[in-house]
Order: C-alpha cells, then sequence, then structure tokens
C-alpha cells in the first residue's frame, strides 16, 4: 500500500470545498484513503492519526493545501493527485452545476469589489480570522465566522467590537444562517414571513425552521450566533444583538430563540432581555426544563416541534391538522407493532443532526429504559464506549468522536451508512431510527445515499430471522436542492416509516420499540 502527498503553497481553499474535494476523491476507485486539507498543526494531527502524515506536510505551513493519498497503485496515487490539482486551479461544480471560482485575493480586494456589502461569510483556519475579522467590522460589516478553533479570548474582543459599533458576528463555528431569504452555509430553502429566529443551534434552526415552512409559514431573518456565545466567557453578545436587530426589524413580529442550556449567568441574563423585548419571544433553551411556560410575553418550549407550532400559534396559523400524523402511517405503525410484540429488542438512533438526536433523548428520556448517548442530556446516561451501542441508544454521528478526520456525515454518509449495518447485525436491535437534513452544503442526495445500506440491513436481520424497523424524519423543505418531497418517496419505496418531523419520528420509534418488551 503507497502513500503519496502533495503540498499546494499559499493555496487556502474553504473548509466547505476541501470536505468537498476530499469526498470526491475517495470516490476513485482504488484509494483507500484520502485528504485534501489546510496544513494547520491541528489538521497535521488528525492526518498522523489517519495515517496519511508525509515529511512533506510536516513542513507545510498553515497556508498552505495539502493532499494525501493511500492506494495500492502508484497509478491511483497520480490520478487521484492529478484530480485536486484540477479542481484547485480550474474549480469544481457547485450545487447548481456551475463552477466555483475565486476573484478578490484580499479582504481590501473583495471590499473594493463590493463597497455596499454589509455581511462578510468568514472561513480560515481559526487561529487566523482576528485579524481578518476586524478588518471587516472597521469597514463596518457584520460577519458569519465559519471557522472552528477559534481562540475564545479572540471571540470575546470580536463581539465586543462589533457590540459598540452595532454590528453582529455570527460565530465563530456558525453553520447556518439565513438573512433577507439567502440562506448561508448548511441552511434550507425556506419561504420568507413574519418570524425571526436567533439560535445557538444550527440544527435546532433549520428544525424550527423548515417545520414553520411546512406548516406555511415563513422566516423573517435567522440568525446564528455560534455555540459559546451562550457561555459565561462571551455573556450572549451575539444573541442580545440579533434579538435587537429582530426587535427593531419591520418585517418580523416574533421571535424564536433556539439554543442548548446557557450557561447560569448568561441564562438568566438572556432571561431578562427576553423579558424587555417587545414582541413575542418563544424559547427552547433545548434539554433544560424550564419551570414557568409563560412569563409574560416570553414562552418556553421543550422540543423543537413545540417551538415551531408554538411560533405559528402565535403567528395566527392554524395548524391542528396539518401535524396530525396521517392515517396510513398510523397503519404502518400499528403494523409494525405487531411484528416486534414480545420478541425482544431496542432503538438504535443514529442522527447526523445534533440537536435533533437531542430532542430524540428529551422525548425517550422518561419513557425507554436502559437510554443511553453519545450527548450530553440530563436525565440520560453517557455511553461507556461510543463504538458500541447497548439497549437503547441515541448518537449524534456529527460529534467529534466520530468525524475526526473524517467528513461530517451530513455531507458524506459513509461513516453513518458503516455504523448503520453494524447496528443491523447487533441481534438486540429492532428499530434503526434516523435523520436526512437537507438543505445548501450538505449531501447532494442523503436518502438515495443510504437505500443500499437499509436494504442490506434488512437482509442481515431476516438471515437471523428477525425483523428490522426503519424510521425516519426529513428535515428540509420542497424548495431545498435535494427536495424533500423526493427524499420522502425514495425512503418509503424501500420500506422506511417516514414522519413529518424529528419529534413526531421519535415517537413513532418509542411505540414500536415499546412492543418488544
Amino acid at each position: 500500500m503507497g502513500l503519496k502527498s502533495k503540498v499546494f503553497p499559499n493555496s487556502y481553499r474553504d473548509s466547505v470545498l476541501l470536505m468537498k474535494m476530499a469526498g470526491m476523491v475517495r470516490k476513485i476507485e482504488g484509494v483507500e484513503n484520502a485528504e485534501v486539507i489546510i496544513a494547520t498543526e491541528a489538521n497535521k494531527g488528525i492526518l498522523e492519526f489517519n495515517g496519511l502524515l508525509t515529511e512533506e506536510i510536516r513542513r507545510a505551513t498553515p497556508n498552505d493545501l495539502v493532499v494525501s493519498v493511500i492506494a495500492g497503485d502508484e497509478t491511483v496515487i497520480e490520478k487521484a493527485i492529478a484530480a485536486v490539482e484540477n479542481m484547485i486551479f480550474n474549480g469544481l461544480e457547485d450545487d447548481k452545476g456551475g463552477k466555483v471560482t475565486y476573484s478578490a485575493k484580499s479582504i481590501a480586494g473583495a471590499l473594493a469589489m463590493e463597497p455596499e456589502a454589509d455581511l462578510a461569510i468568514l472561513s480560515v483556519p481559526g487561529p487566523l480570522v482576528k485579524k481578518d475579522a476586524m478588518k471587516l467590522l472597521d469597514s463596518g460589516v457584520n460577519l458569519l465566522i465559519f471557522s472552528d478553533n477559534v481562540p475564545i479570548e479572540d471571540e470575546l474582543e470580536l463581539k465586543r467590537k462589533a457590540d459598540e459599533k452595532g454590528l453582529m458576528v455570527m460565530g465563530p463555528d456558525c453553520g447556518t444562517a439565513i438573512v433577507r431569504g439567502a440562506s448561508l452555509a448548511f441552511a434550507n430553502k425556506v419561504r420568507q414571513g413574519k418570524i425571526g429566529m436567533v439560535c445557538a443551534s444550527g440544527t435546532g434552526l433549520q428544525g424550527v425552521a423548515v417545520l414553520i415552512h411546512n406548516l406555511g409559514q415563513g422566516i423573517s431573518h435567522a440568525l446564528g450566533t455560534g455555540s459559546n456565545d451562550v457561555k459565561d466567557a462571551i455573556g450572549g453578545i451575539s444573541m442580545k444583538r440579533g434579538l435587537k436587530w429582530l426587535e427593531q426589524d419591520g418585517s418580523t413580529e416574533l421571535i424564536v430563540v433556539v439554543s442548548k442550556p446557557p450557561q447560569k449567568a448568561t441564562m438568566e441574563n438572556l432571561k431578562e432581555e427576553f423579558k424587555k423585548c417587545r414582541k413575542p419571544v418563544i424559547v427552547n433553551f433545548l434539554g433544560s426544563s424550564q419551570p414557568v411556560k409563560r412569563d409574560g410575553n416570553v414562552y418556553y418550549t421543550d422540543t423543537l416541534e413545540e417551538t415551531a407550532l408554538k411560533a405559528l400559534e402565535l403567528a395566527g396559523e392554524t395548524v391542528d391538522d396539518s401535524v396530525a400524523v396521517p392515517e396510513d402511517i398510523l397503519a404502518d405503525i400499528r403494523r409494525e407493532r405487531e411484528l416486534h410484540r414480545h420478541k425482544g429488542g431496542y432503538m438504535r438512533a443514529l442522527y447526523t443532526g445534533g440537536t435533533l438526536g437531542t430532542e430524540a433523548a428529551i422525548i425517550c428520556r422518561d419513557i425507554l429504559s436502559g437510554l443511553t448517548t453519545n450527548l450530553t442530556v440530563p436525565g440520560v446516561e453517557k455511553m461507556a464506549d461510543y463504538n458500541v451501542s447497548t439497549k437503547n441508544c441515541i448518537l449524534d454521528l456529527g460529534a467529534d468522536e466520530f468525524t475526526l478526520g473524517k467528513p461530517h456525515p451530513m455531507i458524506e454518509p459513509e461513516m453513518k451508512n458503516q455504523r448503520l449495518l453494524k447496528e443491523a447485525a447487533d441481534p438486540e436491535t429492532a428499530v434503526i431510527l434516523l435523520d436526512f437534513v437537507l438543505g445548501y452544503g450538505v449531501n447532494a442526495d442523503p436518502a438515495g445515499n443510504t437505500l443500499y445500506e437499509i436494504d442490506k440491513a434488512r437482509e442481515i436481520a431476516e438471515s437471523q430471522g428477525r425483523h428490522i424497523t426503519f424510521v425516519a424524519s426529513v428535515t428540509g423543505t420542497d424548495e431545498d436542492p435535494q427536495n424533500r418531497e423526493e427524499q420522502i418517496r425514495v425512503l418509503k419505496d424501500h420500506g422506511v416509516l417516514v414522519l413529518p418531523s424529528n419529534a413526531q419520528a421519535v415517537r413513532a420509534a418509542v411505540e414500536i420499540v415499546k412492543e418488544c418488551r
């Protein structure tokens, strides 16, 4: 087995594009493993962990792009490296089939090209973010910082400066936002409407926004803050700025806040800010049970589904019939319950969206015995070994322990598919619960790229005289590039029970697996 690398000096590219390049290279026949990445020290560690680090890459700088390939044939390696070189210098196709091109070579050049711009997306190595971000803030530009690994002291300094200027920093590690109808980074295509959002959770933002869209309303703006924002070290600076913006925005009539629980001092401070707002505020601190469901103009909810429904209610929408589970799906659930009655087995939930997994754990924690997860959810036990599922288990496959040196499963489902087959081979597995997240920046066909594994899993179970039920939700809209309706259709064609929301999918899986006991 051969290993070869190549360094492209001063050839920085966006991390999303690099993940796409790496995914394309890994699909070349004969390639055992490959990575296309920026040569930061952290990334060199990832390459070393995966057996892809060479002396050539050790000498590379954080401004350099590197490719490393393992294959059994020297010709295959050369082909893979040539493919990367072609993508770097000639571009690769974007989601619409056009070429991704690069124009401005500096912040000053970009501002000269777009002097009216008031929002920039910044995706550079974390330690280098501060320098470029300061230039943009000095020019009066709001920021969405996609980069992670930004020192928290840099984040605090940037957010304080932005706040002083009346600007907002979304992020660092902000992967989702919708501004003036434009979907940014990993976001869905939703109609514009009167519900504003400010969120410290990307998939939480997506989960609520698509439910609102699918039930007939729309989003004015959905602003991300990055997960560190609600820690006491930052104090919710961006969340408070986003709240003020949406309060002043004429197109926004009510505001939704979604976040994993803020730290104590920040939570209390944010609660006071919510009460001061002149518009209704629906708050979901996911996983944190609030003793009071309403405090003046502030409404507290427990799940993403409840959050969306409360927003629609306050927006004057009637949604009771829209959220009812269709009768044909209810019949399918009853049939699957009978197939599992008293036969033993457990639920294995494989999530690509961490916040969706958290919602699932909240719903299941008081119902299913022996529930474990790799997420941090009050009242749910942490897994002893993330590689081994026991009894009822909820996995966030996008967590660091699974994505080290690998693309996120929303982008490349290979790792999720491998885990699916592993769970199917476990005699204790009765129900497999899946999520499929659509939108920009993610896999072009999430459902289609898992159908083979779903069919194979059934074959594995049947060869052991067992039956597996697949239950799923599709987080997206019919306006997304992947088209939600089409994704649901292909899943149903392969015998998957697809529910209208993640919460409903979880409840269906629970109803089925309870009959196993």
